[in-house]
């Protein structure tokens, strides 16, 4: 469930031996802090730390596009946004630990014990009091789950038309769309594309297209993701003191899930066509997609109208047969829409939050 998160360990205290085997250390700022660099996301550049809160980028060089880890020392303790404390050090992890935990290339969304056990492998590789570690404060998370359907569900992009009480949409072509809040967005993209894009899909591969062909010739792996910019900013009475600390995350694993899947019923959803619809103008000519603008058009205007107010305008002595015709032709396509995309996609979510469940 979990992918990206960033999280802060307050007073982490780690030791000089710690310090010196697995971080690079910057040269003191103007105020006399310290930023420890993490070896193994280091970029051969200067490093700088120009830091007033958690949010805000730390430095100022090409290393900032990377997830990182950092320990950063202040001279004198100082209190920070959102917290009621002196904080003299703090350890910051901002890692994709579903990637950490399973490597690059994987669909596999994160259970519950392989979050604790990444979160804890933390604990023991930076020799921190595991009660302090999972107190961490979280100003960043991506939750979420990849969902494997049937490929004839590629089109369901087009049928999420808004969510409730976002106004900004963004559209990435057909391979993804995202609503956009204060603070967080609720994607779905495709999930294969994506991996492809950023060069984690086969990666070992000589053969990386035939086996995309293949793997995508019967499946459409969907992602659907809720990203948190800044959890302290982030208004959501399903979530609220629910992500903002690592424990928080760990005691409510399975609601934190159902929360993320009740975020489906806040999409607007136009269920442009169907599964049963895509079979039938799939590959044919003309007379299937006529037939499904005829259908869309007698919706559009409501069977109410159409039947009780236009048919009655056509010619009187064949009223009878068109209104008979039409009445069949809509009620048989009507029936095709009854179980859409939104209820096969609801399934497969359901689905695969019940088995993270059974994970846990």
């Amino acid at each position: 469930m979990v992918d990206r998160i960033k999280f802060v360990v307050d007073n982490a205290d780690l030791s000089d031996e710690i310090l010196n085997e697995k971080f690079f250390k910057s040269r003191p700022n103007k105020e006399g802090t310290i930023v420890y660099t993490y070896k193994n996301n280091h970029i051969e550049e200067d490093i700088n730390e120009d830091e007033t809160d958690d949010d805000k980028v730390i430095l100022k060089s090409r290393y900032s596009k990377y997830l990182y880890v950092q320990y950063v020392q202040y001279k004198i303790s100082k209190r920070l946004p959102n917290v009621d404390y002196n904080v003299k050090n703090k350890l910051i992890i901002h890692r994709n630990i579903r990637k950490d935990w399973f490597g690059n290339g994987r669909l596999a969304d994160l259970g519950y014990k392989s979050f604790v056990k990444k979160i804890n492998s933390y604990a023991e590789e930076f020799q921190i009091d595991n009660k302090r570690l999972w107190n961490a404060r979280v100003t960043k998370i991506e939750l979420g789950v990849t969902l494997r359907l049937p490929i004839k569900m590629n089109g369901i992009l087009s049928c999420f038309n808004s969510f409730s009480g976002l106004t900004e949409k963004n559209i990435y072509g057909k391979d993804g769309v995202s609503f956009i809040g204060n603070n967080f967005s609720v994607s779905f993209y495709d999930k294969i594309e994506k991996m492809d894009k950023n060069n984690e899909l086969f990666i070992k591969s000589k053969n990386k297209r035939k086996l995309k062909d293949k793997v995508t010739k019967n499946n459409y792996f969907l992602r659907f993701e809720l990203k948190v910019e800044k959890v302290s900013g982030f208004y959501n009475k399903n979530f609220d003191d629910k992500i903002n600390h690592l424990s928080k995350i760990r005691d409510n694993w399975n609601y934190l899930l159902y929360s993320v899947g009740n975020l489906y019923q806040q999409i607007k959803y136009i269920d442009v066509v169907s599964p049963e619809v895509m079979d039938l103008i799939k590959g044919e000519e003309k007379k299937p997609m006529d037939n499904l603008l005829k259908f869309q058009g007698i919706k559009s205007i409501t069977p109410d109208v159409f039947f009780e107010e236009l048919l009655p305008q056509m010619k009187k002595e064949k009223q009878s047969k068109f209104k008979k015709e039409y009445r069949e032709f809509y009620n048989d396509y009507e029936r095709k829409f009854r179980h859409g995309f939104k209820e096969e996609f609801r399934a497969k979510l359901d689905e695969k939050i019940d088995s993270l469940l059974r994970s846990s």
